[in-house]
């Protein structure tokens, strides 16, 4: 559960950095 929900804040957090990056 933990490994999860650490997986998905990794994700959020690359595609805001990605996001930023393209923009």
């Amino acid at each position: 559960m933990s490994l999860l929900i650490n997986l998905i804040g990794i994700g959020l957090i690359g595609l805001i950095i990605w996001w930023f990056w393209l923009n």
